[in-house]
């Protein structure tokens, strides 16, 4: 019984081995004609830079904040806020600038400057006066922000419009409260 075994055992693992042995001189035969091949990831090693790149861990947040309502014409002076928040140390000041659309004109502040030394987690006020962002045509103003931290730029952006009810979010949102209320309505029929 014990030598059934031995032999059962013995030929389990000839056959293993030569398994082995056909696999390595396949790989072989393979690689001498076809030759060695390096993927792109084996050309240069990976060197993350310690970021968490994402709204979880943003290096800074910005928000642009206009006047309740918009003036309906053209010719009325509008002030514009943005509040930036550094939350990730630098290499460089953290340098903004405005872009303003074709018809609006700067009034006052600065389209462009770099801010030095700024707290951490504490926002930093930037504001200009334009003429010409009203509600009388869609307009879209943008703050722009970047640092360099270990030679990498990063940035940030936000945006401002003089008609937000016509953006895409505000038609998505009334429609859904739209159907929310269709769905009310079905929902009070369906029960009487």
């Amino acid at each position: 019984m014990l030598n059934t075994k031995l032999t059962a055992f013995a030929r389990f693992a000839m056959l293993g081995t030569l398994g082995l042995a056909l696999g390595g001189a396949g790989m072989f035969y393979y690689q001498k004609q076809h030759g060695t091949r390096r993927s792109i990831a084996s050309i240069s090693p990976y060197k993350p830079h310690g970021l968490m790149i994402g709204k979880q861990a943003a290096a800074m947040t910005i928000e642009v904040v206009g006047p309740e309502a918009y003036p309906d014409n053209n010719t009325e002076v509008v002030e514009l806020v943005g509040y930036i928040t550094q939350h990730l140390g630098a290499d460089s000041a953290l340098g903004y600038e405005w872009s303003l659309p074709e018809g609006v004109e700067l009034m006052r502040g600065p389209l462009s400057d770099n801010l030095f030394n700024l707290p951490m987690g504490r926002p930093q006020q930037v504001s200009i006066l334009v003429r010409g962002f009203s509600r009388e045509k869609q307009k879209m103003i943008s703050l722009r922000t970047q640092v360099i931290t270990g030679n990498v730029p990063l940035t940030a952006s936000a945006v401002v419009v003089s008609r937000p009810e016509d953006t895409m979010e505000a038609k998505v949102m009334d429609l859904q409260a739209q159907a929310k209320a269709a769905a009310e309505e079905a929902k009070g029929k369906d029960s009487n």
